[in-house]
């Protein structure tokens, strides 16, 4: 699993429990609590430590979040003698993957992550 990152998670990246449960509606509030951080895991409403954990004392919870590593990249080509942009159709698991499998190296300008 993929560490919590506040910044990301903030910014729409798909958050996931320990237990690989979908996290939505991560929030900071601005209030004087040792918890700041609230994301809804399957309807429900929990609090958590700016790092993503349940537990100050570091023990482990099923609802830790973590970021979600599952996802979709696609590559991205553009041939600048004819001025055609387009994008792969084969999708894949990670940014490293969907480099990889590169089909033309020519006009390849960059690898995209989906938000799905």
């Amino acid at each position: 699993m993929k560490s919590f990152d506040l910044q990301k998670a903030l910014a729409g990246e798909r958050v996931i429990s320990r237990a690989g449960k979908k996290v939505t509606q991560v929030t900071i509030f601005d209030v004087n609590n040792y918890f700041l951080l609230a994301a809804v895991i399957e309807g429900e409403l929990l609090k958590f430590l700016l790092d993503g954990k349940v537990n100050s004392s570091g023990e482990e919870s099923p609802n830790d979040l973590f970021m979600d590593e599952t996802g979709s990249w696609i590559n991205l080509f553009y041939n600048k003698t004819e001025d055609l942009v387009w994008l792969g159709v084969n999708r894949y698991k990670t940014e490293e993957e969907a480099q990889e499998h590169l089909t033309d190296h020519k006009w390849y300008q960059t690898s995209i992550k989906l938000k799905l």
